[in-house]
């Protein structure tokens, strides 16, 4: 914790401990019926907040949720059936199986492979080719945005379809003086979402990105210029780059599953092993 958040909460500790109240009921900060919010609760409530914050408004927020669920756990004892409101049972249950979950995600954890070799990645691909398909259609594009008062920017449209070196080269360096934005990608493909997501495309701009060309349109003080020279339809092998990442976390995640199953099984063994010997 830093020098100012041990200050403020040292403040708010002088101010809670300043309020006028009995001397047996000190360290409450608020009650309600049998329950009390303590000071202690409100030290480490302020303790475990980060960033700026209105101390005292914060403070005002917290004894109100504390208020609020007071107040229905209070309603909920009295309207409900006294069977639906003991939870001893649920509450183990519930307990056992964060326990569970918690040793489950430490074993796994400790006795993880993360790392995935390229000849891995390679063997998937090969043996797995045809679950591998694109969810979505993927494109190769390039995407400039320019201020719509700029002149001569008509050019953009001409040097952005040209496969001439030339032409790339003015392209480059006009973008690269006037351009907000120019993004080619790397040449690698990109699925649609993401592509609108960069090119600041929504529905309502009904634009179709799903055939080869050249995309114009603007929005507020912007032009943009949205060029696709290939497409891969929804259902397409998927890209190698994109491949890569998918196979890895599926690789990761069959590893999750078997040291999983191995536990599990352990237990298993442990649960005939107590069973034989009753």
């Amino acid at each position: 914790m830093n020098l100012h958040r041990l200050i403020l909460v040292g403040l708010i500790a002088l101010f809670l401990s300043s309020c006028e109240m009995p001397m047996e009921k000190q360290d409450a900060v608020l009650t309600y019926e049998e329950a009390t919010l303590t000071q202690e609760d409100v030290l480490l409530y302020f303790a475990n907040m980060s960033g700026e914050f209105d101390s005292l408004a914060e403070l005002e927020n917290l004894k109100k949720d504390w208020l609020t669920k007071q107040i229905i756990i209070s309603q909920a004892k009295d309207k409900l059936p006294k069977k639906e409101t003991n939870l001893t049972r649920e509450m183990l249950q519930y307990e056992s199986d964060l326990l569970y979950f918690k040793y489950l995600s430490s074993y796994i954890r400790s006795k993880l492979n993360t790392q995935v070799s390229t000849e891995e990645i390679d063997s998937f691909y090969t043996a797995n080719s045809t679950l591998l398909k694109t969810q979505e259609p993927f494109v190769k594009s390039v995407y400039i945005s320019v201020p719509s008062h700029l002149k001569k920017e008509y050019r953009i449209k001409y040097w952005v379809r040209s496969k001439s070196e030339k032409f790339q080269e003015k392209l480059n360096i006009y973008c690269y003086k006037n351009a907000k934005t120019f993004e080619d990608f790397d040449n690698e493909w990109l699925p649609i979402s993401k592509l609108k997501q960069v090119a600041q495309i929504s529905e309502s701009n009904k634009i179709s990105l799903r055939e080869k060309g050249l995309v114009e349109y603007e929005t507020d003080s912007l032009r943009h210029y949205l060029f696709i020279s290939e497409v891969m339809p929804k259902g397409s092998a998927l890209p190698r780059e994109q491949a890569d990442k998918v196979i890895k976390e599926m690789i990761t995640n069959i590893r999750k599953k078997k040291l999983q199953n191995e536990l599990e099984k352990r237990i298993a063994n442990k649960v005939e092993e107590v069973l034989e010997h009753k």
